[in-house]
């Protein structure tokens, strides 16, 4: 997933023409949080941020606020699978949703149908994504 994720923000990066910003790290709060407070000294001063998922995302939230910058006014943040504390968290975070429960669904179909026919399945399945768009992608 990790690759697909960074695929599809080349992509769009590409077809943009926009500068490419790569910052790597764990997947935690902590790196996010770390994260932020190196952007914020940043002279480039990036107008938005893709998160690989919603705990760095809220991680750079707090950076953010330590550091002074408004999220959703200063600076744009999106994180990645819409988790619950997406909603919870102020300001609201914008996220990636994927609907993980179909994933799953279709994922136990697909093995027993694989069980009971014999006919393999596709090695790679892709499942739809949508944008929830909330406080911090500057929605007001």
């Amino acid at each position: 997933m990790t690759h697909e994720r960074m695929a599809g923000y080349r992509a769009v990066i590409a077809e943009t023409g926009a500068e490419d910003f790569i910052l790597l790290g764990r997947p935690t709060r902590a790196f996010g949080r770390d994260a932020a407070l190196k952007l914020a000294r940043d002279p480039r001063k990036l107008d938005a941020v893709l998160c690989f998922n919603d705990l760095v995302a809220l991680g750079m939230m707090a950076g953010f606020a330590e550091a002074g910058v408004a999220v959703g006014r200063d600076i744009a943040l999106i994180g990645f699978d819409d988790i619950e504390e997406c909603a919870l968290a102020f300001p609201k975070l914008s996220s990636v949703h994927c609907d993980i429960g179909a994933f799953g669904c279709h994922a136990a179909a697909t093995m027993l149908a694989w069980l009971e026919t014999g006919e393999r399945p596709p090695e790679k399945a892709f499942s739809p994504v949508t944008l929830t768009v909330r406080d911090t992608s500057g929605r007001h």
